[in-house]
């Protein structure tokens, strides 16, 4: 059985295009004009990672709408409030590898969608720039203050380290000044989104005797466990110029039975639709064939039979479609595959001048233990239960430089989820 991969791998890719483009996710939301005028409806919401540019609202008559910061005071959806603000946003890198040695603080103005983190006596507003930087922001009137925060690169004593400019630290000191028991925590807080939703609850806890008005709560990653059993289809290819063989050989598919465990933790921010799947499942096959040769004064042959098992460790990226109470799914990654069994052996016998000479040896010599692959593959999940049809390109057992291998693997899962 020839697989052939080319085609998979193109297929698997218009599957990934035509399922995450264009997708809508409409919910139950509302929108406030600069009027101050709420119109209730249904919101585009996609989970934002980084803050939307834009929004799309679909009013009560069917009507799609599409707003800017500059066209709404505010608009709330999927339990996240979102305000229209004009606000200072710094744009310095800050990835170790992009930094600079220039420790000013570089801001624009703009307008833009900022997420209510708390609202009362004390407030919170987060924003996140499309290079990826997390900015917040504390209420200073009806105007929003921008917590600094900068890292660039110092040079001390001939060598240069990535530093950080904190003046949030100190901001903030001054802002919940009416809470000396949580200076201590101020002086620890990093300038990311958990450790700020952190220090502002403590504040509300410790030092507020009214509740906030208002509190983002924080996203919950899903985790999921189960165990899945199938079956693979493997084939081996050998190429080269030596090893006639291996690589004369038309070795058939093996079918074998698989079965192992697997942990599913969905990313934030992505609808549960983005997720990590690291499985560990035991794989394997087995093959073996005939090769003959005739010569002007002897003939042979040789029986090649080849056996290994793995513990196969799968690392991969999952994307979600919900179809009705159904979804499918696709993904892609990696896979390591630690041989713990193998069968290894020819047998070679040559006849000359009327007498037969039968040896035995290793199939190959100085086999390679652990096998690297790339792996993709669709399926679709209803309630506890999945089913899914794989692709694994493997780089085969052979560590020879004058014969290559590939190893070519469907596999046919069904998973069962635990909890």
């Amino acid at each position: 059985m020839k697989i052939q991969n080319r085609s998979i791998l193109v297929l698997f890719l218009f599957l990934c295009l035509q399922m995450v483009n264009g997708q809508e996710n409409f919910k139950p939301g509302y929108v406030v004009s600069l009027k101050n005028d709420t119109t209730r409806g249904e919101i585009d919401y996609q989970g934002w990672d980084k803050s939307p540019k834009t929004i799309n609202f679909r009013n009560d008559q069917g009507r799609l709408l599409t707003y800017s910061p500059r066209q709404l005071a505010a608009f709330e959806v999927a339990g996240e409030k979102y305000l229209s603000k004009e606000v200072a946003v710094e744009t310095s890198p800050r990835l170790t590898d992009e930094l600079t040695f220039d420790p000013k603080i570089k801001t624009i103005t703009d307008s833009v969608f900022v997420r209510v983190l708390f609202a009362g006596s004390k407030c919170l507003y987060h924003y996140k720039h499309h290079n990826g930087n997390d900015q917040f922001y504390t209420a200073n009137d009806q105007k929003l203050d921008l917590l600094i925060y900068k890292r660039y690169i110092k040079e001390v004593n001939n060598d240069d380290f990535a530093t950080e400019n904190k003046t949030f630290v100190g901001q903030l000191i001054l802002y919940l000044n009416d809470c000396p028991s949580i200076q201590s925590e101020i002086n620890k807080v990093e300038y990311n989104l958990i450790s700020m939703l952190d220090l502002f609850e403590s504040y509300y806890n410790k030092c507020v005797d009214k509740p906030a008005q208002y509190v983002q709560k924080a996203e919950r990653v899903k985790q999921k466990v189960g165990f899945i059993v199938g079956a693979t289809l493997t084939s081996v290819k050998f190429e080269g110029s030596y090893f006639d063989y291996l690589t004369k050989v038309d070795f058939p598919t093996s079918v074998n039975a698989t079965g192992g465990l697997y942990y599913n933790v969905s990313i934030p921010r992505s609808l549960n639709r983005w997720s990590f799947q690291n499985e560990l499942i035991l794989t394997g096959y087995s093959i073996s064939g005939d090769y003959t040769w005739q010569g002007l004064t002897e003939k042979g042959h040789i029986y090649t039979d080849l056996s290994l098992w793995y513990a196969t460790l799968n690392n991969l990226i999952r994307y979600t479609f919900p179809v009705g109470k159904m979804e499918l799914f696709l993904n892609g990654g990696i896979s390591n595959g630690f041989a713990f069994r193998e069968v290894n052996q020819l047998m070679k016998s040559v006849e000359r001048f009327g007498y037969t000479w039968v040896t035995t040896d290793e199939a190959i010599k100085g086999i390679r233990k652990i096998e690297f692959g790339f792996t993709a593959g669709a399926g679709a999940s209803y309630g506890r239960f999945s089913a899914e049809c794989r692709y694994v390109k493997g780089n085969g057992v052979s560590d020879y430089s004058k014969m290559s291998e590939n190893t070519h693997r469907i596999l046919f899962l069904f998973s069962y989820r635990l909890y």
